[in-house]
């Protein structure tokens, strides 16, 4: 199975990038660092897509083992998705997280599954936590976190204390 994310409907929702998101200072940066968090909480043998509005030009990258594909300035990466999918073999081998009404409605009728973000969040929350840990372990040899970051996870573990 393959997941492919609508990218900024995503970061924008989950909690422990949310807040990266919300502040709207220094996008990239944020961005960086939300792929990180993704790459370490996803099960290590997933295979996902991470489909983005916007970039400095319409192509993929891949950043902490995760595939971008960016829409390119003025794009939208539902237009990216929607175009791949159409161009893919084995739709239903695809499921979209996204909560994105007319994304999923789209995707639905090329024959795609879709998740929603409070499923695919909850899953991220619960399932692969040893590989997560591992690969975030690894993240932290490779990287010192940014400032910013640091106080992302702070928030979010200062949150499970509180609760």
């Amino acid at each position: 199975m393959q997941l492919w994310i609508d990218g900024f409907n995503f970061f924008y929702r989950w909690p422990p990038t949310a807040e990266l998101f919300a502040r709207r200072e220094n996008i990239p940066e944020a961005l960086d660092a939300a792929v990180r968090l993704l790459t370490c909480a996803l099960p290590k043998r997933k295979n996902a897509l991470l489909f983005l509005d916007g970039g400095k030009a319409r192509g993929s990258e891949t950043r902490h083992g995760l595939r971008l594909l960016y829409a390119g300035p003025g794009g939208k990466a539902d237009d990216v998705l929607l175009e791949k999918l159409r161009g893919t073999g084995n739709r239903r081998n695809v499921r979209v997280v996204t909560d994105d009404r007319q994304l999923a409605s789209l995707a639905r009728t090329e024959g795609a599954g879709i998740i929603r973000l409070e499923e695919f969040c909850k899953s991220l929350n619960s399932g692969g936590k040893n590989d997560g840990r591992r690969q975030q372990e690894q993240v932290m040899k490779e990287k010192k976190l940014e400032p910013f970051e640091v106080d992302a996870w702070l928030e979010i573990f200062e949150n499970d204390v509180e609760n």
